[in-house]
């Protein structure tokens, strides 16, 4: 009988009651609302940093640090602010223009002032091409009739 005692010690399961299920359940629910909340934290602050405001106040701190560096490289002598154009599609631009822009890559940037257009490389602080913007609108396109009348 003493052997049959101990062969019942060592088989001997655990009964779960009533109460330690449902403690068993609610951490359960616990763990899972914990990760339910980071979730939508995580998604909430994604959403509030792409707000317009947001996403503007990014683009101007990104355009002032594209001038300074390019203020580093090249003497910037216009005191009008310049529009700075991060280039995605590289391919569509050079299908455009492809004098102009044969030589740029994805993440280059386009530094448009009144009077010359720059692409710069941020990255390797390099300046690819400058090339002189020249205003139209005040140019006489007006023919002037040179034929003699007989």
């Amino acid at each position: 009988m003493d052997q049959d005692t101990n062969v019942n010690k060592t088989k001997k399961t655990k009964k779960l009651t009533g109460s330690a299920i449902m403690v068993r359940i609610m951490v359960l629910v616990v763990v899972l609302s914990l990760g339910a909340a980071v979730y939508f934290y995580a998604q909430y602050k994604d959403a509030s940093s792409s707000t317009p405001d947001a996403v503007a106040a990014k683009n101007a701190e990104e355009s002032t640090q594209v001038i300074a560096e390019l203020n580093d490289v090249l003497l910037l002598t216009d005191d009008t602010d310049p529009t700075v154009a991060r280039v995605d599609d590289a391919e569509a631009l050079k299908a455009a223009n492809p004098d102009f822009y044969s030589n740029v890559k994805n993440g280059d940037y386009l530094i448009l002032y009144p009077s010359r257009a720059v692409i710069f490389r941020s990255e390797d602080k390099q300046i690819i091409n400058v090339a002189p913007i020249i205003n139209t609108t005040n140019l006489d396109t007006s023919t002037k009739d040179t034929s003699t009348s007989e």
